[in-house]
C-alpha cells in the first residue's frame, strides 16, 4: 500500500485535502462491511431487510414507506434497540434519539423525513455482527430529493475540474456501500437495468466485473398466479430471463421472498396444520377457496375447508401481524401468506407439516442469499475494500493529472512571455538603468523554472501511480476471479491445505505479501512458491489449471515488487 501513501502526498500538494483522502482509505479498511439495499419504490426493500436481519426493525407499509437513508447496526444495548438516532440535514441541530414508536413521523413525505439526512437503527442479531445494512428510499418514487440521496450514497459524486469538493466526496465514500443487494421489481426491469448501468459507471473501473452486487427478485409470491406451473419452475424462468437482461451487471440473480422468510416467526403449528390440508385437494377446489371473496365469507355451499376454520386462521394471523404493523397492512400481509401457502401446498402435493416448512424455507431463498453474501462478500471483504479504494481513487487521480498538465502548460507560457520581456529589457538597457528589473526577471525565471521542474516530476510520478492503480485493479480482478473459481468449481485436485494457501494468496487474509504467504516473504520463498504452482499447473487441467496460472501471475507480481523494493 506504499503507492497509496505516495498518492495521498501528491494529491495534498494540489488543493486536495490529504487528511480526508487518508481518512477515507483508512475508514474503508477499518469499518465493517456495509451492504446497501436498493430498488424501486414498493419493491419490498424493508421487508427483505427485516428478513435478512431476522427481526422486524425496518418500518414497512402498503404505500411508500422508507423516506430516508436508514442504517442498521449491531448493538447489544437493550435501551438502544428501543430507539432510533436522527441525523438532521441541518448540522446545527444535534443528533437526537427518538423512541421507536415515533417512526411513523419519518415515513412518506413527512416534514421530519425531508429534514433528515439519515436514521440509525440498532438490533442484536448475528447478521449485524458481521455487516451494517443501509436501507434506501424507493427509486422512481415521488420523493425526488430522497432518490438523489440514494445515488449520492452509492455513487461517487461528480467532481468538477478543480476538484474543490473532494473532501465532501471522500467523507461520503467513507460510509459508502461495499456490497449492494439490488431489489428488482418484476414489472420494472428496464428501469432497474438503467440504475444498474449508472451504478456500474460510477463505482467501477471500465471493464471491471460485478464483484460487489447481487440482484434479488423480490415479492415474486404476488406474481405466481398460474397453479398449473410449479412455483420452482416459475422462479427459474424469471431468474434466467433476468440473468440475460443483467448480464455483466451483477454477480448473480436470486429469487427471495422476505415475506415467506419472516412468516416462520409469525405462524404457529395451528397455521401449518391448516395449510397442509390443502395438499390433498384438487387445483380447481383450491383456486375457488383461495379467492379473497370466497375465503373469508360464508354461504359458498359445500366447501372442503369449513368457513369456521378459514376465518379463524385469517383472523388469528391478522391479529398477530397487527402487533407488528398497521392494521390494513396486517390484513393484506396475512391474506398474501395464506393464499400463497395454501396454493403452494396444493401444487406441490405437500401433506406433512415438516415437508411444507422445508419447501417454503427453500423457496423463500433466504438461505441462498445469506450463503452468497457470506461467500462472495463477507469472506472476501478485505479484497472488496481494496477494489473500492482503487475505484474511488481513480477519479481524483485523473483530475489531478489534468490539473498538472494545465499548470505545466501555464508555467511554460509564463517562461516564454518572460523571455520576450527580458529580451526587450536588455535591448533598452543601454544606460544600465533597467538592470534591477533585469535581475528581478532573472530571479523570477529561476523560481518558475524550479516550479516547472517540480510540476513535471509530480506529473510523471502521478502518471506512474495512475498506471499502478490500473495494474493493481487488474490484479484485484484476477484475485476475485480465482476466488470465484475456488468457491464455485469442483477443485478436487487441490488438497485442503492447498485450498487454504490459494485463498490466502488471492487476498482473503489481507492485501500485504505477509498476509498472502502467511509470513514475511523472502525472494527464495517467493521463487519456491512460484515453482510449486508452476508444477501444479502442469499436473492439472481445465479450471484448476487456470487457478494455478493465476497463482503464478500473482507471485510473479510479488517477485517484481520485491525486487523493486530491494533496490
Amino acid at each position: 500500500m506504499n503507492w497509496c501513501i505516495d498518492l495521498v502526498s501528491l494529491l495534498s500538494g494540489y488543493s486536495f485535502d490529504s487528511d480526508n483522502v487518508a481518512e477515507y482509505i483508512n475508514n474503508v479498511f477499518q469499518k465493517k462491511t456495509t451492504v446497501a439495499i436498493v430498488g424501486q419504490m414498493r419493491s419490498g426493500k424493508s421487508t427483505l431487510l427485516n428478513a435478512l436481519i431476522g427481526r422486524d426493525v425496518a418500518p414497512t407499509a402498503i404505500n411508500e414507506c422508507t423516506a430516508t437513508i436508514n442504517r442498521f447496526s449491531h448493538s447489544d444495548d437493550p435501551g438502544l434497540r428501543g430507539q432510533f438516532l436522527v441525523h438532521w440535514k441541518d448540522e446545527t441541530n444535534p443528533e437526537s434519539f427518538r423512541p421507536i414508536d415515533e417512526i411513523d413521523e419519518w415515513v412518506g413525505e413527512s416534514k421530519n423525513a425531508k429534514a433528515t439526512a439519515f436514521l440509525d437503527f440498532f438490533a442484536d442479531t448475528d447478521f449485524l455482527k458481521t455487516a451494517d445494512i443501509v436501507d434506501t428510499p424507493g427509486l422512481r418514487s415521488t420523493l425526488d430529493s430522497h432518490e438523489s440521496a440514494i445515488l449520492s450514497y452509492l455513487t461517487q459524486e461528480e467532481l468538477d475540474a478543480e476538484g474543490d469538493r473532494l473532501a465532501d466526496a471522500t467523507r461520503k465514500h467513507g460510509s459508502a456501500a461495499d456490497a449492494v443487494i439490488y431489489v428488482v421489481n418484476l414489472n420494472a426491469r428496464q428501469s432497474d437495468k438503467d440504475i444498474l448501468d449508472l451504478f456500474g459507471e460510477k463505482t467501477r473501473l471500465p471493464g471491471s466485473n460485478t464483484y460487489n452486487s447481487v440482484a434479488v427478485i423480490h415479492k415474486w409470491e404476488l406474481e405466481w398466479q398460474d397453479m398449473n406451473t410449479d412455483p420452482f419452475d416459475f422462479l427459474q424462468g424469471k431468474i434466467e430471463r433476468l440473468e440475460q437482461n443483467l448480464s455483466g451487471k451483477v454477480s448473480c440473480v436470486i429469487a427471495v421472498s422476505g415475506l415467506l422468510c419472516r412468516c416462520f416467526d409469525w405462524l404457529t403449528d395451528k397455521h401449518w396444520t391448516f395449510f397442509v390440508r390443502f395438499g390433498a385437494l384438487g387445483l380447481n377446489d383450491v383456486k375457488k377457496i383461495t379467492r379473497s371473496s370466497a375465503f373469508t365469507e360464508d354461504g359458498q355451499g359445500r366447501c372442503l375447508i369449513p368457513y369456521a376454520d378459514r376465518i379463524e386462521i385469517y383472523n388469528d394471523l391478522s391479529k398477530e401481524l397487527s402487533n407488528r404493523m398497521a392494521e390494513d397492512n396486517a390484513q393484506s400481509t396475512a391474506w398474501t401468506i395464506i393464499r400463497f401457502i395454501c396454493r403452494f401446498a396444493c401444487v406441490r402435493r405437500t401433506k406433512h407439516v415438516m415437508d411444507l416448512q422445508n419447501q417454503i424455507k427453500r423457496i423463500s431463498g433466504m438461505e441462498e442469499l445469506t450463503t452468497v453474501l457470506e461467500k462472495r462478500f463477507f469472506a472476501r471483504s478485505r479484497l472488496i475494500k481494496m477494489g473500492t479504494v482503487l475505484s474511488k481513487l481513480r477519479e481524483p487521480t485523473r483530475i489531478t493529472l489534468e490539473r498538472l498538465q494545465l499548470l505545466e502548460k501555464k508555467r511554460e507560457k509564463e517562461v516564454f512571455c518572460g523571455q520576450q520581456v527580458l529580451a526587450l529589457l536588455e535591448k533598452k538597457n543601454a544606460d544600465g538603468s533597467l538592470q534591477p528589473a533585469i535581475e528581478y526577471v532573472h530571479s523570477s525565471f529561476d523560481v518558475i523554472a524550479s516550479d516547472v521542474s517540480r510540476i513535471s516530476k509530480d506529473r510523471k510520478k502521478l502518471y506512474n501511480l495512475s498506471r499502478s492503480i490500473e495494474r493493481q485493479f487488474k490484479l484485484f480482478e484476477q484475485d476475485f476471479e480465482a476466488l470465484e473459481l475456488l468457491d464455485t468449481s469442483d477443485c478436487s485436485s487441490f488438497t485442503a491445505e492447498e485450498m487454504l494457501r490459494l485463498r490466502a494468496l488471492f487476498g482473503v487474509n489481507g492485501m500485504e505479501a505477509s498476509d498472502r504467504l502467511s509470513g514475511v516473504p523472502t525472494r527464495h520463498i517467493l521463487q519456491q512458491e512460484h515453482r510449486y504452482w508452476a508444477s501444479r499447473r502442469h499436473e492439472t487441467y481445465g479450471l484448476e489449471e487456470n487457478i494455478c496460472e493465476i497463482a503464478e501471475d500473482r507471485i510473479k507480481e510479488m517477485l517484481a515488487n520485491f525486487d523493486i523494493n530491494s533496490e
